[in-house]
């Protein structure tokens, strides 16, 4: 597995926390500490961890209390998954298992070092299949572009993220108009050389981080982080000239034909964290299906603020 993992372990009992870090140091995890559950959550809202070791008796709250609402939070795209695990003794793990469906393991207090290990790695084991797994839903093989169905899982993280710390991003839809036309002339292996050229130049003008996918055989759409309207203006200005060298490229190989592009983005502003995420989402989902359904002509920028009272566009 790539990089060192992440552990967060949580106890009332700092010393045990030292002796579960000896323990673990011989594989390449970073283990981090936290004297309460609920401390642990606040921590979780800042940081990724991979794997919660998290004692099953109460500090604040009793560690079932605590894996119901970190995967109430998981569900609501707040965390990625984590994988749990409990520890304490016989009577907690039978509780633990007859009660509660969000713990993935448990482990007898006081630990024995190799099963401790065992089961850290059997977890890490199980996050990268559960990674490989979504990684083949949400990302297309043939593209290597995200899936409609993986474009709007990173969106709904984007506003999640956006959220906690007020700030922007920007959506950009860019349609190859025409492209009906050229398939009728070329054919389609033509036409799907095409797009995949296309799709070449646009990650030219992208970072690394940006995210791109295809919705429909001529609709591409991007999700680009941090970008303000003044970015996605920028955006859209090294999308054109990007166009032109690819009309260029067209036109040297004899394709006289050439589909033009129009584009249509939105550059969202959260300036209130109070403002329920999922109406943000579904405000900016419900735009772009509006512009797919409607198609839009000529190119458009716009901007949304979100207040206390919701997402507004802003006219210049």
């Amino acid at each position: 597995m790539e990089g060192k993992k992440r552990l967060l372990f949580i106890s009332s009992q700092e010393e045990v926390f030292k002796a579960v870090h000896m323990s673990l140091s011989c594989i390449e995890v970073d283990v981090a500490f936290s004297r309460g559950h609920l401390r642990g959550l606040t921590i979780l809202d800042n940081t990724k961890f991979d794997i919660v070791l998290a004692q099953a008796k109460e500090t604040d709250i009793d560690g079932l209390e605590f894996a119901k609402l970190l995967r109430d939070r998981e569900s609501k795209g707040l965390y990625p998954e984590n994988y749990i695990i409990l520890f304490g003794d016989d009577k907690i793990k039978d509780e633990v298992f007859s009660s509660s469906h969000d713990v993935d393991d448990f482990i007898l207090y006081p630990f024995y070092g190799p099963e401790l290990i065992w089961r850290v790695k059997r977890g890490l084991f199980y996050l990268q299949r559960l990674t490989q797994i979504k990684q083949d839903l949400i990302v297309d093989p043939s593209t290597d572009l995200l899936t409609p169905e993986g474009f709007f899982i990173n969106l709904k993280n984007e506003i999640n993220r956006t959220s906690r710390h007020r700030g922007f991003f920007s959506v950009l839809i860019i349609i190859l108009r025409e492209l009906g036309e050229v398939k009728l002339n070329f054919g389609d292996e033509w036409t799907e050389w095409i797009q995949k050229s296309f799709t070449e130049h646009l990650k030219n003008i992208l970072r690394n981080y940006d995210d791109i996918s295809k919705l429909q055989d001529n609709k591409f759409i991007i999700l680009a982080s941090d970008t303000d309207y003044t970015g996605l203006n920028g955006l859209a200005n090294r999308l054109r000239k990007e166009y032109e060298s690819f009309f260029q490229e067209l036109k040297r190989i004899g394709i006289s034909k050439v589909p033009d592009i129009v584009h249509c983005g939105i550059a969202v502003c959260i300036n209130n964290s109070m403002v329920k995420r999922e109406m943000i989402f579904d405000y900016v989902r419900e735009w772009i299906y509006e512009q797919i359904r409607n198609t839009c002509t000529e190119d458009e920028l716009i901007k949304c603020i979100v207040t206390e009272q919701g997402p507004e566009i802003q006219w210049d």
